[in-house]
């Protein structure tokens, strides 16, 4: 969401349940967090592991100017899945909406390794910065930190 939208974030809160008795008491295997982001724009993060859960996998950022809905092809209707994964555009300020299907089958992991081994052996710059992928772990821990406290947590920079 940071990156989206070229804004830090200001707030982190959440929930986390633990539903099953095999999860450890100290924990919890459903978290919903929010944040607030210094532009304005709201997001959040839901995830849950078990027997029974959806496996849902959308991606959604929104903010002041507009809105990006990512849906990957196996969470679309099946008539659309030949489509691919679909990444819809919406723009408040123009009142327009962009769908756009993208096809892909596997995650870039492979792309990314070779990335990362390249970055090491030939000095290229890390891709997310360094800085980024430690300010997306800090928020993470700071949001655990609120589920567990039941609080909103300022997430000073």
């Amino acid at each position: 969401m940071r990156w989206a939208t070229g804004a830090d974030v200001v707030s982190v809160n959440g929930i986390g349940q633990r539903l099953y008795e095999e999860v450890p008491p100290y924990t919890y295997n459903y978290g919903l967090m929010t944040l607030r982001l210094s532009d304005g724009s709201i997001g959040y993060f839901e995830t849950g592991w078990g027997k029974g859960l959806p496996t849902d996998n959308r991606k959604e950022f929104i903010g002041p100017a507009g809105r990006i809905r990512i849906i990957y092809k196996n969470d679309r209707p099946l008539g659309d899945q030949h489509l691919g994964n679909l990444v819809e555009v919406e723009d408040y300020r123009k009142g327009t909406v962009r769908q756009i299907n993208m096809d892909f089958s596997v995650k870039p992991t492979g792309a990314q390794l070779d990335y990362f081994l390249s970055m090491v052996e030939n000095n290229l710059p890390a891709i997310p910065a360094m800085e980024d992928a430690y300010r997306a772990m800090e928020i993470a821990l700071l949001a655990d930190r609120a589920i567990h406290e039941g609080i909103t947590l300022p997430c000073a920079k």
